[in-house]
Order: structure tokens, then C-alpha cells, then sequence
């Protein structure tokens, strides 16, 4: 969200792309294909919740103009994750809570997350689940193995405390007491969570990004309007004290224990997190982690390995790197965020959304061995940027869409403000439409010419975004959260241009980070297993390739968090392959 009080930037970043402005961001991105306009390949068609079965609407206190605290305007986050070990994905859904006109949370039956069983078919079933699942005013919610047992379990984000979900394989979950050490203070407004081995002892640590205290003795939470543009809205984030974020490693006996500053992860000012997301960004083999702030600069940790304490002991690079800025040397009102081979060059680009009147950041890997990671904000180059620009940004995925080889774009909008409607501000709404973006070259995108079908035509104030093949017919689908509104099911009808594999890496805990490389065809594509991305959303961690046209078998390198290197020979493509740690070939 763009600050509301307004901070000047004198920093600048080297950059490959050049400077962005109203007048200048329609000249830049890739060209319409030749020949005019013409049908596109891509098609997203929405399931109605009356035939997908996911009857669930989101609420977040206030309704429309009647909202006052930042609180109620941000929205949720939602999951994909197979809870029941069937085989196919399950849709856990993140819910709000009332606020009352002092700014009080108010618990109790509506503020119940709900999770949604897969039939098959793309029908879904309310699910019981063991507990009464949530109870306070939500935001994200992440998927991992946490204990080691063979199946994922479900951390959630709220403001108050955080909730550990621990799964008995069959979807019932229970609470955690305390989160398992988790939890977090009852002030505290945690928004995204990731997980990761970041000390390469095999089980799974934890980093949950933090935005600000809702303390309601500050002026500026009385409920009283700032402006922007004009407009008066809820006031935040600027003007109010931002809350350090928090790195938890794993005991390896069932407990969380806190870390932040001894892994050189506590920053001298803390930041307005929104989403962190684990990668090998330097290519050495560990877990990094770049987390997207609100208006201030972001952040890149950078893994320098176990300490003599046993601890993994991280760097902060954010600015060194080229990630903390735009290419104009501005912070950014970072939301959500995608890490993906973008070009093709089998390293790790990063994709982040952001406010209206600023674009979409595209960062470009260019690291090296000689000065470590280093990236270059192409937002614009990419035409990712381009049409962003009126857009506020939100959940974020990069798949393949259409099956023909190499990567594309959603982007999740909306805007946070519902009070902008009535404000008369140029090309702003509240209710936005989504964005696919097609790769037309390496790194080149550009929506689809003849759109992506009804699903992309309609406006929504969307949040979070997960990506997944919901329906097991082998290509991509979507659910999109809402504010105050239910969740969107998108199915991807789009025509294929080849084939595909869905990559399942066993046993979870050890895949989470895993780097795999596909070589079919005479061509090569590069993913990593994550917990935690898109905006406080958790997704398929299956790996998904689009594959050329043909007959042929695949080789599937793998390189393992523990340092394990194996590959997988003549593998059949169109399927599932299930690929366990320890039985590939040297």
C-alpha cells in the first residue's frame, strides 16, 4: 500500500531499465504480435461456488465506505495444499473477523477459516477438520511438514496470535499449543509466512513477515480519515511504527524456538513486511530470503551457512543486490510476490506487485560468483510494468498457462481503498480486473491480444492468489480471495501448445528447496520446491513444466536442500512422477 505520509528516496540503484512515468509506460514492453488482433490461446473460465461446492465469503470488519482501520481494507490470503493425501489439492480459506467502531476485534463464529475437501471434478466439500479452525482476524496462511510425518501441515497468520494446524494425514487438524513457539504476541499483525530448511539439518524452519501493531492508543488508529489523492481513507501504514519480523528455527523436536537476531536477521529499523519468500537467489545451494515491504525498501538475506552456534547466520543485501528499490531508486509499496525462472536461464528472476500510479517490478538475476546476487528491476522492459500502472497489485503466479515451454504471469488487483469509488480519482476503482501476461520471448511479456477468456473480463477486489492444477487434467488453475467477497475458482481451458509433468518430490520435508531441472526435447527449465509466496497464499508445491510437442521421455536433475545431486532418466511425460530422495542415479 502507498504510504499516506510521504517519504522521499534519495537513493539510486544501477539498473538496466530505464526511468517510469504516467506519461512514458505506455512506450515501453514488447510489441503486438504482427497481423493485428487475433484469438488467444488462453482461457480461464470461473466455476460458479454453487457448482464448485466452496460456499465461503470472506468479511473484514466494516463493508464498503463504512471502513475506518487499515485492518479491515488488506484482506486474506488463502491455501492449495493436500491435506487428506488423496492426491489432489484442497482449498483452505483465510477469514477476517468483525472490528467494532473502536477498532476492537471481535472473535467468535464469523471470524472461522474454513477448509474445503477435493472431490474430484472441481467439487469441494466443507470439511470439519478436527478443530474450530482460525479465531482471529486472518491474513495468510503457509503449508510444510513441520514435524517431519510425512504430511503438510498449516501455519496461519493473524493479528494476534499465530496458529500452528498440525495434520494427521487425513485433513483433521489440531492446535498446536502456542503455535509450537510460534505464536507470536497477541499485538502482533502477521501477514505472510515462509518456510525453509535454512540450516540444512533436515527440518524445516520458519520466517513470518510482520506489518504494524495495532495499538489503538495511537492517534492515528483512532479511526479518523488521512487522505490520498484526495480521498479520505484509513490511515497506514506510514505514521505508525513499524513491527520487526521473525525468524524461527526448527528444535527438530516438535518446537519452534526464536532466532532473529542470532541469524542476522533483526534489522536496525523494522519494516512493513507483507511477503517473504525462500530461494537460492545466488545459486550456492542454500535457502535466501527476499521479503517485499510496504513503502519502505525491501529485503534480501543472504545464507552464509551454520555458525559453530548450529545457527544459520543470514546477511542483509537488499540494497547491494539491486532488490530493495525500483529502477528509479524509489521505494515501493511491495505486495506480492513470485520467484520463477522468468527467462529462462535457469536462475531465479523475481516478480513483485505494487500500488496503483507505480508498476509492477520485475527483477532480473544477474548474479555471479564474483560479487554474489545482483538484480535489475526490468519492470518495464519486461512489459510487466507497463499495464500495472493504474493497477494495485496483489497475489502473483508464475506457471505456464498454455503448455508451450516456458513460463507466464497472474497478477492479482484490486484496490485497498473501497472509498476511492466515490472520489473521482482518474482510472481508479476499488474493483479491478485481473492480468495474464504471456511470455512472448525470453523475458518479454504481453497480455493475451484476444484476452483470457469471461473469468479476466470481470472487476473484483481481488487479494491472494494461488496456482494449481485443481481439476488433475494436467494445466494450471486459480483461486482468487477476495475482500469481503467469496473466492473465485478460474479454470484453465487454455488451448495447449505441448505437454506437461507435474514434479512430486518426496518426502516433504526434505523437498521443500529442492532445485530441479527438466531437459526434454533439447530444451531445459529450472523451479524450486517453495512453502510460502504469492500474497500470504501457499500453492501447489508440486513442480509444474510446460514441455515441447513430441514423444519423448525426460531427464530431471535434482539437487536437494541436504546437497544430495541425482537425476531421474527416461521419465514418461502428461502425469504425476512422484521422485524420492535417495533413488535417482549419481
Amino acid at each position: 500500500m502507498r504510504a499516506i505520509v510521504a517519504c522521499a528516496v534519495g537513493l539510486l540503484v544501477a539498473s538496466r531499465a530505464r526511468a517510469a512515468s504516467p506519461d512514458d509506460v505506455a512506450q515501453d514492453g514488447p510489441a503486438p504480435p504482427a497481423g493485428g488482433e487475433r484469438s488467444s490461446a488462453v482461457l480461464f473460465v470461473e466455476v460458479p461456488a454453487e457448482d464448485s461446492g466452496i460456499a465461503f465469503v470472506h468479511h473484514a470488519g466494516a463493508r464498503g465506505v463504512e471502513k475506518r482501520f487499515m485492518i479491515e481494507c488488506v484482506g486474506a490470503g488463502l491455501g492449495l495444499v493436500d491435506l487428506d493425501g488423496d492426491g489432489d489439492l484442497d482449498l483452505y480459506c483465510v477469514q477476517g473477523a468483525d472490528v467494532d467502531e473502536g477498532g476492537r476485534i471481535v472473535t467468535g463464529p464469523r471470524s472461522r477459516d474454513a477448509l474445503f475437501l477435493n472431490d474430484g471434478g472441481l467439487r469441494f466439500s466443507p470439511s470439519g477438520a478436527g478443530v474450530d479452525l482460525g479465531g482471529g482476524h486472518g491474513s495468510g496462511v503457509c503449508a510444510a511438514d513441520v514435524d517431519g510425518d510425512g504430511d503438510d501441515d498449516l501455519f496461519v497468520t493473524n493479528l494476534g496470535f499465530d496458529e500452528l494446524l498440525l495434520n494427521d494425514g487425513a485433513a483433521r487438524l489440531s492446535c498446536a499449543p502456542g503455535a509450537s513457539g510460534a505464536a507470536g504476541a497477541e499485538t502482533d499483525w502477521s501477514m505472510g509466512a515462509a518456510f525453509a530448511d535454512a540450516d540444512a539439518d533436515g527440518d524445516l524452519d520458519l520466517y513470518v513477515a510482520r506489518y504494524h501493531a495495532h495499538d489503538l492508543s495511537l492517534p492515528m488508529l483512532s479511526g479518523h480519515p488521512c487522505t490520498w489523492l484526495g480521498c479520505e481513507v484509513p490511515c497506514g501504514p506510514q505514521g505508525l511504527p513499524a513491527q520487526a519480523d521473525a525468524f524461527f528455527v526448527n528444535d527438530g523436536r516438535g518446537a519452534f524456538v526464536e532466532r532473529t537476531s542470532a541469524c542476522g536477521m533483526a534489522l536496525p529499523q523494522a519494516r512493513y513486511g507483507f511477503q517473504p519468500v525462500f530461494g537460492d537467489f545466488d545459486g550456492d545451494g542454500d535457502a535466501d530470503l527476499f521479503v517485499s515491504n510496504d513503502s519502505v525498501e525491501n529485503s534480501l538475506f543472504v545464507n552464509e551457512g551454520r555458525g559453530d552456534d548450529g545457527l544459520p547466520h543470514f546477511d542483509e543485501q537488499g540494497m547491494r543486490s539491486g532488490l530493495a528499490l525500483s529502477d528509479t531508486g524509489k521505494a515501493q509499496a511491495g505486495m506480492g510476490v513470485a520467484v520463477a525462472d522468468l527467462d529462462g536461464d535457469l536462475d531465479d528472476d523475481v516478480v513483485m506487485t505494487n500500488f496503483a500510479r507505480e508498476v509492477n517490478a520485475c527483477f532480473v538475476n544477474a548474479s555471479n560468483a564474483a560479487f554474489g546476487p545482483l538484480f535489475f528491476d526490468e519492470g518495464n522492459p519486461s512489459g510487466l510494468g507497463r499495464p500495472s500502472y493504474f493497477d494495485l497489485g496483489w497475489g502473483c503466479n508464475v506457471f505456464d498457462a498454455d503448455l508451450d515451454g516456458d513460463v507466464d504471469v497472474f497478477v492479482a488487483n484490486g484496490h485497498v481503498y473501497p472509498h476511492v469509488q466515490g472520489c473521482n480519482i482518474s482510472s481508479t476503482s476499488f474493483a479491478q480486473l485481473d492480468r495474464v501476461f504471456l511470455q512472448l520471448a525470453p523475458g518479454r511479456f504481453a497480455p493475451p491480444p484476444g484476452g483470457a477468456g469471461p473469468a479476466l473480463d470481470v472487476a473484483a477486489p481481488s487479494r491472494g492468489s494461488a496456482a494449481g492444477d485443481l481439476d488433475g487434467d494436467g494445466d494450471v488453475d486459480l483461486v482468487v480471495a477476495q475482500l469481503d467477497g467469496a473466492p473465485r475458482l478460474l479454470r484453465n481451458e487454455s488451448r495447449r501448445a505441448g505437454r506437461f509433468v507435474l514434479l512430486d518430490l518426496r518426502p516433504l520435508a526434505a523437498a521443500v528447496g529442492a532445485r530441479v531441472t527438466v531437459e526434454a526435447e533439447g530444451t531445459r527449465r529450472a523451479a524450486e520446491v517453495r512453502a510460502g509466496s504469492s500474497f500470504l497464499c501457499t500453492e501447489d508445491r508440486r513442480l509444474h513444466f510446460g514441455l515441447p510437442p513430441g514423444e519423448g521421455t525426460l531427464t530431471v536433475h535434482v539437487r536437494w536442500p541436504d546437497g544430495l545431486s541425482e537425476r531421474f532418466t527416461e521419465l514418461p511425460s502428461d502425469g504425476v512422477r512422484v521422485l524420492v530422495h535417495g533413488t535417482g542415479q549419481p
